[in-house]
This record gives structure tokens, C-alpha cells and sequence, in this order.
């Protein structure tokens, strides 16, 4: 903040809170996914695993998506952080810049290794012009509770049919 202040800008930090960590309400959701999974394996249980995989996907998607993150909420407790908040300039300018920076170290592993995108990039550099978030490696882990809903559905080709 040091730097804002002394680059001219009005420079602040307001209190906030964040409920921290992807591991434990995604882990919980495929875990549940893995339950609704056998229990569909059984003729009278499909409709309960299939909507159990439907709905644990919903949450899935609800937090990668950055969205209300229910489960996210309901699993974990908010902690506190802080956002510095900036503001350069005209006020009454015609045009904003608005910057933004989030500060935190990404985990390791293959998911989160950025060489696919960067060559990406630099093979198709149109495509990555037309986008506006990195690559979206987390709808992966939808695959899981699509395929068991998918799957526990009678009508579908991939259901498992009796024998004749």
C-alpha cells in the first residue's frame, strides 16, 4: 500500500472475509458422487443415485464457477483477509481502468501446471485472444457426477440393462 500512496492514489485496506480451500468441499462432492454411484449400481436405487450425482455435481459447478459456493460455505468458516483498494486519477473521467490483482499461490500438481496453456498460446494465439479466464481444468471433475447421472437414468444408452 506504501507504494499506492506514494505513486499519488488515495490508497486503503478494508477488513474482508473468504472461505478458504477448493479440497474439501469438492473432495466431499465427489466422495458423495462415489456413494450415489453404488447406490445406483442396485435396480431399485438409480433415481436416488442418479439425483445424488446431480445434485453433488450442482455443487461442483456452483463453486467452480465462483458462483454462491453453498457448499463451500456450509463446509468451511470464513477467516479474515484484507483487499487494498486504489483510486487514481480523474474521478470524472470518461473512461475507467479498473485493476485487479488476487494474490495467493496456486497448489501444485499436473492440474495446475500451465504449460498446456502456454503452448496453447503460442499455437493458437487467436483462440487465446478470444477468451477472458484460463482454461476451465476444473469442469473436468464434472465428468464424474454426469457420467453416474447419466448413467443411473433407465432411458440412457449407457444404463445398465438387465440380461434377457
Amino acid at each position: 500500500m506504501d507504494r499506492l500512496l506514494a505513486a499519488g492514489a488515495d490508497a486503503s485496506v478494508e477488513a474482508a472475509e473468504f472461505h478458504d480451500g477448493y479440497a474439501k468441499p469438492i473432495g466431499t462432492l465427489t466422495a458423495l458422487t462415489t456413494v450415489a454411484g453404488l447406490v445406483a449400481l442396485g435396480r431399485r436405487g438409480r433415481l436416488a443415485g442418479g439425483l445424488t450425482a446431480a445434485v453433488a455435481g450442482a455443487g461442483i459447478a456452483d463453486d467452480v464457477a465462483n458462483t454462491h459456493r453453498v457448499v463451500r460455505r456450509r463446509l468451511t468458516a470464513p477467516l479474515p483477509t484484507q483487499n487494498v483498494v486504489a483510486i487514481a486519477g480523474d474521478p470524472d473521467a470518461e473512461r475507467t481502468l479498473v485493476v485487479m490483482a488476487h494474490h495467493d499461490a496456486a497448489p501444485t500438481g499436473l492440474i495446475f501446471d500451465d504449460r498446456l496453456q502456454t503452448r496453447l498460446a503460442h499455437e493458437f494465439p487467436g483462440l487465446i485472444e478470444r477468451i477472458d479466464t484460463s482454461l476451465p481444468l476444473w469442469w473436468l471433475v464434472l465428468a464424474g457426477p454426469a457420467a453416474v447421472a447419466i448413467g443411473a437414468d433407465r432411458s440412457s444408452p449407457w444404463a445398465r440393462r438387465p440380461r434377457p
